[in-house]
């Protein structure tokens, strides 16, 4: 049987749009489909709503991951009162007392008397060198930046009093009197410290010394990613509770609040002399000692303390 397949014509055109039940299919199915959309709206649009809320949460939560690794900044809280005086005796191998003066610093009532009076003074208390360096030596003495303990010796302690002035802007009148007092070498201020209490091992960082552990940055201060690095490490450490940051600007006013009138620092309070640091607040002991072996060698830390 031969099949023949006839041409077509010239102008004809092939449709597929001759059959009248497929365009009533197709407009059933249409009808249909915004029928069904139109009874659906509101679940179509808290679908829709969820979609955006999942793009969202995911977005909020890796913002807030990445802000969870960041340190605090430092707690806003009034500065503490700086009330506090210390009295230093004369005694072997200081040199600022005059002839007699180690002699005169063996009466400590005479003394104690004598500060008493002094105005601006609220109360004195002595202090003994020997049980200074008792304590000291059974810590093992000071730690050094490398780590190391500075052997001490019993003439680096010398007894004194420790002193709380009736306001701390008294501190100027009540030193240059207690100077004159017989056996007394010198007078200082004994800072309240702001992070007692809130931060209990300081990691210093790079920026404003040549100290062999910033090498080869010498005067550089860390690279951001640098900072974080540290700040991941140091919350690897077991104990560890808070992290803050404190910049220059926080340190400087720091120091001039502790020593408002003093003017002979060596390097001066000054903003480029000030160092960055991060503050932490660890449980348990030896916290310093894990923190400076969890950061031995990181790039940008010059000290642990």
């Amino acid at each position: 049987m031969n099949w023949r397949v006839e041409p077509p014509e010239a102008g004809e055109e092939l449709s597929f749009g001759d059959d009248p039940g497929r365009e009533s299919r197709l407009s059933a199915w249409e009808a249909a489909g915004r029928t069904w959309v139109s009874a659906h709206r509101k679940l179509l649009a808290a679908v829709a709503a969820f979609v955006v809320l999942l793009g969202a949460l995911g977005a909020g939560g890796w913002h807030l991951y990445q802000e969870s690794r960041k340190p605090l900044p430092p707690p806003d809280v009034a500065l503490p009162v700086q009330d506090r005086f210390v009295v230093v005796l004369c005694g072997a191998g200081i040199t600022q007392c005059q002839d007699g003066g180690a002699e005169a610093a063996k009466d400590v009532g005479r003394i104690e008397d004598d500060l008493r009076a002094v105005p601006g003074v609220s109360s004195v208390r002595f202090r003994s060198g020997e049980a200074e360096f008792e304590r000291v030596k059974k810590e093992g003495g000071y730690q050094q930046p490398d780590g190391s303990m500075m052997p001490i010796t019993r003439d680096m302690f010398a007894d004194g009093f420790e002193g709380v002035l009736r306001g701390p802007e008294l501190f100027a009148q009540v030193a240059a009197r207690s100077r004159l007092v017989a056996g007394v070498a010198d007078v200082w201020r004994t800072p309240t410290e702001y992070w007692t209490g809130k931060a209990n091992v300081t990691v210093i960082l790079c920026g404003t010394g040549a100290a062999k552990e910033c090498a080869p940055l010498d005067y550089e201060s860390p690279t951001e990613r640098q900072r974080q690095a540290i700040v991941d490490r140091i919350r690897e450490v077991d104990g560890v509770q808070k992290v803050y940051f404190e910049d220059r600007r926080h340190a400087l006013r720091l120091q001039k609040h502790y020593y408002p009138e003093d003017r002979s620092f060596d390097p001066p309070l000054l903003l480029v002399n000030m160092q960055e640091s991060f503050r932490v607040k660890i449980a348990g002991p030896d916290a310093s000692q894990r923190l400076r072996q969890a950061l031995k060698n990181v790039p940008g830390v010059e000290d642990v303390r």
